[in-house]
């Protein structure tokens, strides 16, 4: 499967991640994403086989996996035909569960 960033700027993106001291996690999410053979053919599948804790959100296009346990989580749109995982939004589990206002 193909990971892409979906970030205003790599260097934006990379910031962030040493802002949360997430590199790591997600870099390692993205290398099971990457290696996954074969490639995940559907949402039950992507669970088994490369993240166990991928959710769907409700109402949306959207999937939620938790990063380095339950400390952070990553916001994808993914794209099983294609194999194609765009990250959307990454943060601390505070931080996704903060109300928009």
């Amino acid at each position: 499967m193909e990971f892409i960033y979906l970030y205003d700027s790599l260097e934006n993106l990379e910031k962030s991640y040493a802002s949360h001291g997430l590199e790591n996690g997600l870099r390692e999410l993205e290398r099971h994403i990457r290696t996954a053979k074969p490639e995940p053919q559907s949402f039950a599948h992507f669970r088994q086989q490369v993240h166990s804790s991928l959710d769907k959100i409700k109402g949306t296009s959207f999937y939620c996996l938790n990063v380095k346990g339950n400390k952070f989580r990553a916001i994808c749109e993914i794209d099983f035909q294609s194999g194609v995982v765009l990250l959307t939004w990454f943060g601390t589990h505070a931080e996704y569960n903060k109300p928009y206002t």
